[in-house]
């Protein structure tokens, strides 16, 4: 997720609210991954039980609506940070930004 600890905290210096959001995305990315091996397991339970629904495929929504609500948080964290003009310099391993 980050390239190092300096990338980390520059980041959170630079746009907290960004972090914040950053931490939700992963969160989000993390929840929806485990829901889309419980919609499947669900989903294939139901088929072996001779149960199965075409309305079951309607479970798939959550996990992949939490992914896009994840990609966005990350984007707009990511937005917020290119408004400052956040750089993290890999060879130096510092970071930079403008505070305007």
């Amino acid at each position: 997720m980050w390239a190092s600890e300096n990338e980390r905290l520059g980041f959170k210096r630079c746009t907290p609210l960004g972090y914040f959001l950053v931490s939700l995305a992963f969160l989000m990315f993390v929840t929806a991954a485990v829901a889309l091996v419980a919609v499947c397991f669900l989903v294939v339970s139901r088929g072996l039980a001779a149960r199965f629904s075409l309305d079951l495929l309607y479970f798939f929504l959550a996990p992949g609506g939490l992914g896009l609500a994840g990609w966005i948080c990350h984007r707009v964290a990511w937005f917020l940070a290119q408004r400052k003009q956040f750089v993290y310099d890999y060879p130096s391993d510092t970071c930079h930004w403008n505070d305007a």
